[in-house]
């Protein structure tokens, strides 16, 4: 074994405890803290499944319409935990603990793992603002995002390198269609899921050959699809005449329903100036306490690092200037990074290449979905977009940073300052996870 592979391994080793023991710390220091989006929303979900001997109708509240898979793990976690926000945290916690180890075995298929840019990528995914927030926040969006990257490594298992065997060919694809309905049962964005297999197939695809598989792929989809079709046919299609019914055609309050119709008076009147006005890019400013929620790259990029305000208790009501810091000094990483992946991409065909090409892909597919929801639904002074709404696009930020850092290292080395390279990325690696972890940077 080369010495740098076992210096990545035994490096990997050491971050996966400290990431484990973060986790368990980060949880039970906000154990019981309630925090997140709509909380209320999500604990009344519960208090009528937990009172009502049916479950609740799509109008019945405000998070009602929902599928029922979230709330459903929650209530069955609130008996272990005594009440809906401990379960919801530890449901949250576990979510993000199996994202972490599917990431782990995404990178490990592929031949990724004990490289810089592997363990660069994975533990600066552990450790972002966001989602370490997820880790616990009282919500189901990390339920959600789990089936995104379960989908992500099924599809790996079964499309990356040699055709597997038939009997685990078989195994994979119920895996994958028991993966796909769970996510069709937890969140509408769980459509977006079936696009997944396809993508690394179309990404992977190195001759007709590769091919073999999409049979499976059709079947699982297929099965999938059958097995969420009740839901929504007797949930929503029968009840509202759509399949994807959304809560704010009937719910908001009179002011922000007039408000919404508005906006959409202005929207019919030029589409395209409305859209371009929700993609444009405004300035940053340091130390804001909210971003500009008009524009979808400034939120998504403002909520990576750094909490709304309106989400603060009395604890930490100024926002953090490490936050602040993450703002700017991540910005030229992610954007170099994006920029020479996207030129190499045309010259060369890795694992690593695509890798980083079917994260894109994915990731656009979920920034689109949410345009679309702003678009169609301008309300809420623009809540609609919410970073973890699309957190598999936001995996595209340590993918960016992490590339960055692998083409210096591909520069450098031959350098006799390499290891020194090496050594600091590994050194500021690790405080990234314990500073994110144990003091409030969201």
């Amino acid at each position: 074994m080369p010495n740098c592979l076992r210096e990545y391994r035994r490096t990997e080793y050491l971050l996966l405890v400290l990431v484990l023991m973060l986790k368990a710390y980060l949880l039970l220091s906000q154990w019981g803290i309630p925090q997140g989006f709509d909380i209320d929303h999500f604990l009344t979900v519960l208090d009528y499944i937990r009172m009502s001997p049916t479950y609740p109708g799509i109008r019945d509240c405000y998070n009602c319409y929902h599928p029922p898979f979230g709330f459903l793990a929650a209530t069955l976690l609130s008996r272990l935990t005594g009440n809906g926000i401990t379960a919801a945290e530890l449901l949250s916690a576990l979510s993000m603990i199996g994202i972490f180890f599917s990431l782990r075995l995404i990178l490990k298929h592929t031949g990724l793992l004990h490289t810089l840019f592997g363990v660069l990528f994975l533990y600066f995914t552990a450790g972002l603002p966001l989602f370490v927030f997820l880790s616990w926040e009282v919500s189901f969006e990390t339920v959600s995002f789990l089936w995104t990257v379960l989908t992500l490594l099924i599809s790996v298992e079964l499309l990356w390198g040699t055709p597997v065997p038939y009997r685990r060919g078989v195994i994979l694809t119920l895996a994958l269609t028991g993966v796909l309905a769970l996510g069709m049962y937890t969140k509408f964005p769980g459509i977006l899921n079936f696009c997944i297999p396809f993508v690394v197939l179309c990404v992977r695809a190195q001759s007709r050959s590769a091919f073999r598989t999409l049979p499976l792929l059709l079947l699982s989809c297929v099965l999938a699809a059958l097995i969420a079709s009740p839901l929504y046919y007797h949930r929503y299609y029968q009840t509202e005449g759509k399949i994807f019914p959304v809560n704010m055609e009937w719910t908001g309050g009179q002011r922000e329903m007039e408000h919404m119709f508005r906006r959409r008076e202005i929207r019919d009147r030029n589409p395209l100036v409305f859209f371009l006005d929700i993609v444009r890019i405004p300035r940053l400013s340091p130390g804001s306490i909210e971003p500009d929620n008009s524009s979808f790259w400034n939120i998504m990029w403002y909520h990576t690092w750094k909490r709304p305000f309106r989400l603060r208790d009395n604890r930490n009501l100024s926002p953090p200037i490490l936050s602040d810091i993450y703002i700017y000094l991540f910005l030229l990483p992610v954007l170099l990074g994006t920029v020479l992946f996207l030129k190499d991409f045309q010259k060369q065909r890795t694992a690593l290449h695509d890798f980083g090409m079917i994260l894109l892909i994915v990731g656009l597919l979920f920034c689109t979905a949410q345009l679309r929801i702003a678009f169609l639904f301008p309300a809420w002074a623009w809540a609609v977009m919410k970073a973890k709404y699309i957190a598999p696009a936001i995996l595209w930020i340590p993918f960016a940073v992490a590339y960055s850092a692998h083409l210096l290292s591909t520069r450098w080395q031959h350098k006799a300052y390499h290891k020194q390279y090496v050594l600091v990325c590994m050194a500021c690696l690790t405080a990234f996870l314990l500073l994110n972890h144990t003091i409030p940077i969201y």
